[in-house]
């Protein structure tokens, strides 16, 4: 790939990124129910308890639940690694907790990443 190829992506993210965020910010002057309804989900991924349970009541999947909150961590800046780290060893011990945080932090770096062998 060209580095005038890489510029023109580049451009495109960011005007891309500028419009998105316009958008969510005149969607959430339109409709302030929608704001608070955001506010309450960052509460849930910052509170361990509420996590704990959301997992917990997740039943046989637990352990996907588990792994798609950490891929969910890496894509989100907004969801603390601390919480969910903790939350891992917590609920399915040291090792396994380990284990799952690893693949949902790995998955998540991939798709993150958007870059396949480059």
């Amino acid at each position: 790939m060209t580095d005038k190829t890489k510029l023109r992506r580049l451009i495109i993210f960011i005007v891309g990124g500028i419009f998105l965020a316009s958008c969510l910010v005149v969607l959430l002057l339109l409709n302030s129910s929608l704001w608070a309804k955001l506010v309450g989900c960052y509460d849930l991924v910052c509170d361990r308890e509420s996590l704990r349970q959301l997992v917990k009541s997740s039943g046989w999947a637990a352990p996907l639940t588990f792994v798609a909150i950490q891929i969910g961590q890496v894509l989100f800046a907004p969801i603390p690694g601390d919480v969910t780290g903790f939350l891992g060893g917590y609920i399915f011990g040291a090792w396994n907790g380990f284990f799952l945080s690893t693949i949902g932090l790995t998955l998540g770096s991939i798709a993150y990443s958007g870059d396949s062998g480059h």
